[in-house]
């Protein structure tokens, strides 16, 4: 797990060159790579999963419609969870 190595200090020809050097680990491994950046490397990725806050919780952004966060009460976890 690899936490924001993409967002700060490498600049576009270093990320790409840490993105080819991701690739070379094969398809038998598990590697995440964790991006708070809307204009990340998430296109040289074979799978990406998207989150989004919900209340103040994270949830996978499956692409459906939500509503604004501003809008929705505090919610508990479980709640969150089945939206």
């Amino acid at each position: 797990m690899l936490d924001e190595v993409l967002d700060a200090s490498l600049d576009q020809a270093g990320r790409d060159y840490f993105v080819q050097m991701l690739n070379t680990f094969g398809e038998a491994s598990n590697i995440f790579v964790i991006s708070h950046a809307e204009s990340g490397a998430h296109d040289k990725f074979q799978n990406v999963i998207k989150f989004r806050k919900v209340g103040n919780f994270g949830v996978i952004d499956d692409g459906s419609e939500m509503p604004d966060p501003d809008d929705l009460p505090d919610l508990t976890e479980s709640e969150a969870m089945q939206l």
